[in-house]
């Protein structure tokens, strides 16, 4: 009976388990003196280690400053040699100005001397197209007057127009645009074929107006007809061809 009754208790009594993890009481028996100067050592370490911070920032923005100053002496070197370059150039070029200028000086003159200046091979070439087969000529004096000062001023371009107008009003019968004259010596067969030479001038784009000064026969045995005639040039016989072109 007694050894049932001692499992019993045993049963009955509180069960105590061991926790390891719960916290033992500790007391720090180090004096305040050492406790201070291990902080004072941390903080000794705490500010060496913001003053190498700082001095590698400040190594760092030196050299980047270094850097930044170099680069720039580069580029004002590389800009100073480049307007050395182009001073040289300027200098090579100094006397362009000059030349264009003597360039357009002489287009000026040409352009003005030659205002009046027509084609003559041309009308060579129409006069004898169309003459008839038996006509023929002695002489052909072409002239159209030089340009005038008074031309010459108004730019060239319209001489011709301003000689039209002078000679216009010299002479009532001469075409609008009168520049010239063609003086023509020459020998037909018989008086019609001259007429129709006359004629056939008309419709030459330049010339207008022709006029017979003379024609006869030189003897009864001589059939042949010698004539004398006289055309206008107009200034649509103008070649144009040392006028300015617009720029």
């Amino acid at each position: 009976m007694t050894a049932p009754a001692t499992e019993e208790l045993e049963a009955e009594g509180p069960v105590v388990s061991r926790v390891d993890w719960a916290p033992a009481p500790r007391v720090n028996l180090l004096p305040r003196e050492i406790l201070e100067n291990r902080r004072f050592r941390k903080v000794k370490a705490g500010l060496a280690l913001v003053v190498v911070l700082t001095l590698v920032l400040a190594g760092a923005a030196f050299w980047w400053s270094d850097r930044e100053v170099a680069e720039a002496e580069e580029a004002r070197d590389a800009a100073q040699a480049q307007t050395s370059l182009l001073q040289a150039r300027q200098r090579s070029y100094a006397a362009v100005p000059q030349t264009l200028a003597a360039l357009d000086y002489a287009q000026t003159v040409r352009e003005t001397v030659m205002t009046n200046d027509v084609a003559w091979y041309r009308y060579l070439s129409d006069l004898a197209d169309a003459a008839p087969t038996d006509v023929s000529f002695d002489s052909l004096t072409l002239s159209v007057p030089r340009a005038s000062e008074s031309a010459a001023a108004a730019g060239g371009a319209g001489a011709g127009a301003a000689g039209a107008a002078a000679d216009q009003s010299a002479d009532p019968f001469q075409p609008a645009g009168a520049l010239g004259s063609v003086a023509v010596q020459g020998i037909s067969g018989t008086y019609p074929k001259v007429a129709a030479w006359l004629d056939a001038i008309d419709k030459i784009a330049g010339l207008d107006v022709s006029t017979l000064d003379s024609a006869s026969r030189g003897s009864e045995t001589d059939t042949s007809v010698t004539f004398s005639s006289g055309i206008t040039v107009t200034d649509e016989a103008l070649s144009h061809r040392y006028d300015r072109k617009a720029s």
